[in-house]
């Protein structure tokens, strides 16, 4: 008995800290920079045929939750057409002047995700844990049965737009369960990503790869820590940073500038495998914060080796 309560104990612990952070996204976004990247429509090669179009819903939902992290900057590609032709036409001179979209002012993605569906099915039989009934049946309180099993299994690609080069692939599995004794879902009258299909073992399915795909793509390519750089120079002599509250900077916060070392390349295949050692420029201090930008103070070298987009890392005085 003292070992079924104790195992009570570890299981809701678990499911408490699963609804603390369902997502598994604790890190602070503005610590580490956002990269740009963009969704394609996934491939569905999966042997079902729905009255989904399974790749325009997955693509959709993808989007969703990699906006929801806050670690990406997420750029609409499938109405692309749409905004090129809304941006030609005010181009036209057809339109008003005010508040007229600029050309060539649509940002680039570094990375495409492109996703294909492997397995899309619901199957009958097996154990279920759907609900609380199950739970304590689980824990040997009522009687058994069968369930519905649905199984979702996709394949994400992470593709870095300026070399081509598919930089990080995996292969992702969720699955729920209902059970027998639970209503039947009719999936014909239910919307692909609305909130009764989450209700569904199918929804809870897509929900849950999704998520784990989304914490794939941060691991891959977003997880690099932010570090300030410089935006531009005032005449004054005051150096604007391209960060402030947005980024947690605070009046006082001392910065190293530095320029990064020569890389070091691979002869054969052109790749950079590291670089040299960088040099230490100027040492600053944060004056003034701003929403999305901050101001800093020159304390040591000249401002004439400073200029736009040189890195700044906190300052760490050296031990005597």
């Amino acid at each position: 008995m003292q070992y079924r309560y104790t195992w009570m104990f570890l299981l809701f612990s678990t499911v408490i800290v699963g609804c603390n952070d369902p997502a598994g996204y604790l890190s602070d976004p503005a610590d580490y920079i956002k990269p740009t990247i963009a969704v394609i429509r996934f491939d569905n090669r999966a042997s079902v045929q729905t009255q989904w179009s399974l790749g325009d819903g997955f693509q959709s939902v993808l989007v969703d939750r990699l906006v929801d992290s806050e670690r990406f900057v997420v750029l609409e590609r499938p109405e692309l057409g749409a905004i090129v032709s809304e941006q030609q036409l005010q181009a036209s001179g057809l339109t008003r002047t005010q508040r007229q979209a600029k050309l060539r002012n649509l940002k680039n993605a570094q990375y495409l995700v492109k996703g294909s569906i492997t397995e899309f099915s619901v199957t009958q039989g097996g154990s279920a844990y759907a609900n609380w009934n199950d739970w304590w049946r689980m824990l040997g309180v009522g009687a058994s049965g069968s369930a519905e099993k649905a199984i979702v299994g996709v394949t994400l690609n992470v593709v870095d737009v300026e070399s081509g080069e598919i930089v990080d692939s995996a292969a992702l599995e969720g699955s729920a369960y209902a059970t027998a004794f639970s209503a039947q879902v009719d999936y014909k009258k239910i919307n692909f990503g609305g909130t009764a299909f989450y209700r569904t073992p199918m929804g809870r399915a897509v929900k849950d790869v999704l998520e784990d795909g989304v914490k794939h793509v941060v691991r891959v390519i977003a997880s690099q820590p932010w570090r300030p750089k410089i935006a531009t120079l005032e005449p004054d002599g005051t150096v604007l940073i391209n960060g402030g509250t947005n980024r947690k900077l605070t009046p006082g916060m001392l910065f190293e500038v530095y320029q990064l070392g020569d890389p070091i390349m691979d002869p054969d295949t052109g790749d950079i495998l590291g670089r040299r050692a960088r040099t230490v420029l100027a040492t600053v201090e944060i004056i003034d914060v701003q929403p999305k930008f901050a101001g800093a103070k020159l304390l040591t070298g000249k401002q004439s080796l400073l200029e736009e987009g040189q890195l700044c890392s906190p300052y760490k005085p050296v031990k005597k």
